[in-house]
């Protein structure tokens, strides 16, 4: 596990395997064997995060209303797998 400087962690688990680079915010949320890099925001997810990157400034946080569909923005290259 490694974590970066200026990251403010806040009622999370970070697990092992895991990597949060500088300037991270995570508020209530846990991750595991995943990879969080610099400037990203992960805030309020309620479930464990596994096998994981998220990107450079990114930010994951729940909507504040279950969505009546779902709304994707995905790079090239990309792999999402719902459960």
């Amino acid at each position: 596990m490694t974590i970066g400087s200026d990251c403010y962690l806040e009622n999370c688990f970070i697990g092992p395997y895991s990597s949060v680079a500088d300037g991270v915010t995570l508020m209530d949320a846990d991750i595991e064997h995943s990879v969080i890099l610099k400037d990203a925001k992960v805030i309020g997810i309620h479930q464990r995060i596994v096998d994981s990157v998220i990107g450079q400034r990114a930010q994951l946080k729940l909507a504040p209303h279950r969505p009546k569909a779902l709304r994707f923005l995905i790079s090239d290259d990309s792999q999402i797998e719902l459960v």
